[in-house]
């Protein structure tokens, strides 16, 4: 038993002051590469272990003077201070936990109290989430600035670079797209070094550690808040919005909510008291007979099961109380405990206190009882009751529990952050600002607070409303555009040609010259609007195999003499001008996908500036449009026009 007990100390003492904080230093780290991480992180743990040494020598004096110096002394030092230092730590935690877990359970009785509670909680935590999330868009835009102007740039931080980029939280790329310019990024190229790098990616993964906790955290008081309405707003029946299921019926889930629920966790707040006043009583009076704990146990010797029972119902809360409190410990808002979510970083802390405050705290355990023999007393206690200094500390810390569960039970932690003007609690939960001794202040603020935070729960609702208006919609029957701008194409097409014919014809009989250019700029435009008509798969690019029949082949001849005589005419341009347009419009104009419509829309020169808006093609014929507005996506409706006033098949363009 005692090699067991050996085994099971050192191993936790080396996890706690050596492997977990090197591990947390291994991930804290800006480094990209593996061995410089850890090179990183020995380098951190070593100055941290330098001002353990120095502690360590003066301890060693202290002990050389106290009891004499031999080996096994040095070794009983080391665990009597790792002890003093974690039991410090446990008993102020688990003094917090003692008065708070049995409030918290008396207060959350009634679904009123809930509510109140999520809605006092809810505007700091958006407060905290936008802050975190404009810290994170900094580095973002950072970042994204590095992957588009100096990855390939920086062959040796591309890599860096890279994983940096795809990291970036979806949500926040979009936002942060827009503000990309070399010129607003504040980035030189002189400045990015190795060191740079480090900063920016022990930065950025921090705050992207801290805004996914916050955005978690939130996600939940959200679901909490719409939760705790339901059961409020229930009138004679509860039902629910977020998809929660109901216990048995609508009307036993009010029943339970309004009449069993409250007398419930008013019972366990009383059993949660009744223990914490004893536990209290007995470190207060531990080592003696006037402890709870030891006369509870004396009382039961001829019953182990009963012995068993006890201890592990007065040493299980005793665990849970300072957990408890460790979770709501705020370490200058660095580490977060998020269900499926955590960060490395904050798991390797967590568990180096948990691991830290398990022994201190069994062995406080033992010191309630007066007979405390065992192989752990023989062999623990000895080292941590080593000089007449050790002893004093473990005889009375345990006995300033008091301070902590005072500090409390009357919320002085609440007026020494006003009195001092700190922004972040050190052991508060949130719900604790109910608890004001400012009356009047206090119910102003909770007021603001809960209008607020109903403002806040009400946004989301909409935004929800609009996301399943979003989803619904998709459930439509599919809408071809490939068929919708075939179809606009081809009816843009045949109208192009016989207004070309039409005003051919009209001006050789009237003043028998060309085509004038104002005849062709007035021509009418594709219609903005698509209708949705069947495909009309039997129409086909002017050639001389498609076009060879009837008035067609007559009016696609009239087209491209028009062109041709206007082209000679107006613009000096010889056959090959009219050879090099057609080549472009059998390959874009004529396709039947979007895709090559926008590979159209890539080489077509668009002016938006002057009063006639022109749009040109590749070998610079002009075309103007009146009263209508460019865009991206008119452009694109307009081609087939475009195109087809300028696509002259090849067999008639060489007769």
């Amino acid at each position: 038993m005692l090699s067991l007990w050996k085994a099971t100390y050192w191993t936790t003492f080396i996890l706690t002051w050596l492997f977990l904080p090197l591990l947390e230093s291994y991930y804290t780290s800006g480094y990209y590469q593996g061995w410089e991480r850890l090179r990183d992180a020995v380098n951190k743990n070593l100055k941290f272990q330098l001002v353990m040494f120095v502690v360590l020598i003066a301890s060693v004096i202290y002990l050389w003077l106290e009891v004499g110096l031999l080996m096994a002394h040095v070794k009983q030092l080391a665990i009597a201070l790792s002890h003093i230092y974690a039991l410090i730590m446990a008993l102020w935690l688990m003094g917090h936990g003692l008065v708070a877990i049995p409030r918290r359970f008396w207060l959350s009785s009634t679904s009123i109290n809930n509510l109140n509670n999520v809605y006092l909680h809810l505007p700091r935590l958006v407060d905290n989430l936008e802050d975190s999330k404009l810290l994170l868009k900094e580095d973002c835009l950072k970042v994204m600035v590095l992957q588009r102007y100096y990855a390939d740039e920086f062959i040796e931080y591309r890599d860096w670079i890279l994983d940096l980029y795809n990291r970036i939280p979806p949500e926040l790329t979009s936002q942060t797209l827009r503000f990309i310019t070399l010129e607003n990024s504040q980035i030189n190229q002189s400045e990015i070094t190795k060191d740079f790098m480090r900063k920016l990616r022990s930065l950025f993964n921090a705050n992207l550690n801290s805004y996914v906790a916050y955005k978690s955290e939130y996600t939940k008081s959200i679901d909490e808040a719409i939760y705790w309405e339901d059961v409020t707003q229930g009138n004679g029946q509860v039902q629910f919005r977020n998809n929660r299921r109901l216990m048995i019926s609508s009307r036993f889930t009010y029943i339970y909510f309004y009449y069993i629920r409250p007398w419930i966790c008013r019972g366990y707040a009383v059993v949660l008291m009744a223990l914490s006043v004893i536990m209290v009583e007995s470190e207060i009076l531990h080592s003696t007979k006037l402890s709870l704990v030891n006369f509870l146990l004396t009382k039961t010797t001829n019953s182990g099961v009963t012995q068993f029972l006890y201890c592990f119902l007065f040493f299980g809360f005793m665990i849970i109380a300072a957990l408890d409190s460790l979770t709501q410990l705020k370490v200058f808002n660095m580490y977060h405990l998020v269900r499926s979510k955590s960060d490395v970083v904050s798991v390797c802390f967590y568990a180096t206190y948990t691991a830290r405050l398990t022994i201190p705290l069994s062995y406080n355990f033992l010191n309630l009882f007066v007979s405390r023999d065992s192989v752990f007393e023989d062999w623990y206690g000895k080292s941590v009751m080593l000089t007449g200094l050790f002893s004093i500390l473990n005889n009375w810390l345990p006995r300033l529990i008091i301070i902590p569960l005072t500090l409390t039970m009357f919320n002085i932690y609440e007026k020494i952050k006003q009195r001092f003007g700190f922004s972040a609690d050190l052991l508060l939960d949130d719900s604790e600002i109910e608890y004001s001794t400012d009356i009047e202040h206090g119910q102003a603020t909770r007021n603001n607070l809960m209008i607020e935070a109903k403002r806040i729960v009400e946004r989301e609702l909409m935004r929800s409303e609009s996301r399943d208006n979003r989803d619904n919609s998709n459930l439509l029957r599919p809408y071809s555009f490939t068929d919708a701008a075939n179809i606009n194409y081809e009816r843009n097409r045949l109208e192009f040609h016989n207004s070309l014919s039409f005003t051919k014809d009209n001006n050789a009989k009237t003043a028998g010259g060309p085509v004038s250019e104002r005849s062709i700029s007035t021509l009418p435009l594709a219609q903005s609007t698509i209708k949705s008509e069947p495909p009309v798969s039997t129409l086909s690019p002017l050639s001389s195999s498609s076009q060879s029949t009837g008035s067609s082949q007559r009016s696609t001849r009239t087209t491209s003499k028009a062109l041709r005589d206007h082209f000679d005419t107006n613009y000096k341009r010889d056959k090959g001008y009219t050879t090099n347009i057609h080549s472009i419009g059998n390959k874009y104009a004529f396709s039947k996908s979007q895709e090559q419509l926008n590979a159209l829309a890539d080489h077509i020169t668009v002016n938006e500036q002057e009063d006639q808006p022109w749009i040109m093609t590749p070998s610079g014929f002009k075309f103007s449009i009146y009263g209508w507005p460019i865009s991206r996506v008119t452009l694109i409706q307009t081609l087939p026009f475009c195109a087809s006033a300028v696509t002259v098949p090849r067999q008639q363009t060489q007769s």
